[in-house]
């Protein structure tokens, strides 16, 4: 098989990968912010539109998600992040990464596609530097999510709703 059969059979093999490459927006950076995570979960909140956001993971630095955790995290560099999530069954959607850098701000990502955000993945940076036109090395990164309601939860809901309509319709 020549080059181009093997670069042909790459890129057949990689669009079939079990984890979807996620819709990963840059939607904001900021300049100067604390580093707490409490504040940063009450900014984002406000850019992602969830009020009830929570962080799942901060990781300082380089650190490594630890084993058995719903995310794996690589850097190919110290200023990229390789990350992918699977938070089936955990009862949170993840609806945005914040990745810091160093003393130049954090950027925030946001996770576009609904279907991506039990499981998923992207590349992210943070800000660049200076004029330098190079991301900053990455200081923190925080996976932010929402709690999502149980399927047993909705149900019981819908059930509820419907007796009183019953009720209601047979009172008359």
């Amino acid at each position: 098989m020549g080059k181009s059969g093997l670069l042909l059979s790459a890129c057949f093999c990689a669009g079939f990968s079990p984890v979807a490459r996620a819709n990963l927006t840059l939607i904001d950076t900021y300049k100067s912010t604390p580093e707490d995570t409490a504040h940063i979960v009450q900014v984002a909140s406000g850019k992602l539109g969830a009020p009830n956001l929570t962080s799942l993971l901060r990781l300082e630095d380089l650190s490594l998600p630890l084993s058995g955790s719903p995310f794996t995290v690589s850097y190919p560099t110290s200023n990229t992040a390789d990350v992918s999530w699977n938070l089936s069954g955990s009862g949170f959607d993840l609806l945005g990464i914040y990745i810091f850098g160093g003393s130049n701000g954090a950027d925030l990502y946001k996770v576009t596609d609904p279907s991506q955000m039990i499981s998923g993945s992207g590349v992210i940076h943070p800000p660049v530097t200076g004029n330098s036109g190079q991301f900053a090395d990455i200081s923190h990164t925080l996976f932010l999510a929402v709690p999502v309601p149980e399927p047993s939860s909705v149900i019981l809901v819908s059930l509820v709703g419907v007796g009183f309509m019953f009720c209601r319709r047979y009172q008359r």
